[in-house]
């Protein structure tokens, strides 16, 4: 059975430690000031206020106001920032968010975005960004958003993009700012509503909608056109 003991260290009054941890290891506060861990192996905060390692192994937080809650190999130097768990993860920008995964980083010029999960996801110089999970995704934009899949990549300058790409090994790149693009090598179904009525009916400028062998589009307010739909 192994031995275990309490051997955690702190060099700052109001700082606070408690766990049994594998001999021959420690959980340690430098400079730290009201900061908190409570357990782990190898945790420390060198220079961060006010901050909390919750756990795990190897954890790491050099920032203020901040936050690693377990997992393993984290770290974290962005202030008022948070990583949930996982390994590997990296949140180097203010008001930062990463779930959990692996691998998964926020660059320094992230400022206010979020990573949920997946792996080997990347925000790299987009503040206000999103990935919310997935395998190899990459974000250089600002208010950009890619949902799941593989190898989605949104590019420098292309500001307000969205990618929402399929699981194929391939690259799935946005088209410029403020656009959505969707790829997926199988197709997009959309199920649009029922035109009835006259063309002046009700309607907002780049609105579908379907009737028969007709496609219906809103070429303004209240104003419609449309295309024959040629049967194969």
């Amino acid at each position: 059975m192994a031995t275990y003991q309490l051997s955690n260290t702190a060099t700052q009054i109001n700082n606070f430690l408690t766990g049994y941890i594998h001999k021959d290891s420690t959980n340690i506060f430098a400079p730290s000031k009201d900061s908190f861990v409570c357990a782990g192996l190898n945790n420390n905060t060198t220079t961060g206020l006010y901050s909390i390692i919750g756990g795990g192994l190897r954890n790491t937080g050099y920032s203020n106001y901040s936050s690693i809650i377990g997992g393993q190999d984290n770290f974290i130097s962005g202030n008022h920032s948070s990583i949930g768990g996982g390994r590997f993860n990296t949140g180097l920008s203010n008001y930062c968010f990463i779930g959990g995964g692996d691998k998964n980083n926020i660059q320094i010029s992230g400022n206010q975005s979020f990573i949920g999960g997946g792996a080997s996801n990347s925000i790299a110089t987009g503040a206000y960004s999103t990935i919310v999970g997935g395998l190899n995704h990459t974000i250089s934009g600002e208010y950009c958003s890619i949902l799941g899949g593989r190898q989605a990549k949104i590019s420098f300058g292309h500001n307000g993009a969205a990618v929402l790409a399929d699981g194929q090994v391939r690259d799935h790149f946005s088209k410029g700012a403020q656009t959505c693009s969707l790829d997926f090598a199988n197709g997009v179904y959309l199920r649009l509503p029922t035109f009835a009525g006259i063309k002046t009916q009700t309607g907002n400028i780049g609105e579908l909608k379907v009737s028969g062998q007709f496609l219906y589009i809103a070429t303004g307010q209240d104003t419609w056109g449309r295309v024959q739909i040629s049967s194969f």
